[in-house]
């Protein structure tokens, strides 16, 4: 253990001596810092202070960021590193956040896209696999129902899909039916809907057949012919 300390030492004080000379070679200072040597070498004292600052100020640029990126990943620290690191760019940001929020929107936009494809690939293969020939018909479906707000958006998604106990309900909800309807209202919506996922429109489906057992159920459970 004692090697494997002096070895890191050894690691250290050459990363702290280098450090300074790549980061002035990198943004074009090499020349300056070879002046500033030759200035303060040949008077001991200032030659002594030099190659402290000189030596402390190449140990912080590159311990603080290993330590940096240490207490993000350390899972104790990890969390409030990770908080208080948001909030400072957040506040250093600010004024660049007109430009920077529709990429985030749309960054956020694409991981809701994300989310409800698996949530409801998880819904296909479990309850409908064998009722549309594939998930892209499915998800077609899905989004179908909701661009023509057939679904609820403040119910969970399986809510809108699997059958209840209240198989009334759940055929009101399918022919997107509100509490108040007539029975004209109910045959306007159930022409309306049929005529969209008809299978010579909208390919092969169970939905024609589903919509019919819908409006069967409302006109017998309403004593509607």
């Amino acid at each position: 253990m004692e090697g494997i300390g002096w070895i890191f030492l050894i690691i250290a004080a050459f990363l702290s001596y280098e450090m300074p000379i790549w980061v002035c070679n990198l943004v074009g200072q090499g020349a300056t810092l070879n002046a500033v040597w030759a200035a303060a070498w040949p008077d001991v004292p200032t030659r002594v202070l030099f190659l402290i600052a000189y030596m402390l100020i190449g140990f912080l640029a590159w311990a603080l960021p290993v330590g940096y990126v240490f207490a993000l990943w350390n899972p104790e620290t990890g969390p409030a590193t990770r908080k208080r690191t948001g909030l400072i760019l957040g506040f250093l940001g600010a004024p660049l956040l007109p430009v920077f929020q529709p990429v985030a929107n749309k960054i956020q936009s694409c991981r809701d896209e994300a989310e409800e494809r698996r949530r409801l690939k998880e819904i296909y293969r479990s309850d409908y696999a064998d009722e549309f020939l594939s998930f892209t018909q499915f998800y077609e479906y899905c989004i179908w129902l909701k661009d023509n707000k057939h679904i609820d958006h403040s119910e969970p998604i399986r809510k809108s899909f699997a059958a209840s106990l209240d198989n009334f309900r759940d055929a009101e909800i399918l022919l997107g039916l509100s509490r108040e309807y007539t029975v004209q209202d109910l045959a306007s919506r159930y022409r309306s809907l049929i005529k969209q996922v008809h299978p010579d429109i909208a390919g092969p489906n169970d939905i024609l057949r589903r919509l019919t057992l819908a409006r069967d159920l409302i006109k017998a459970r309403r004593g509607w012919k």
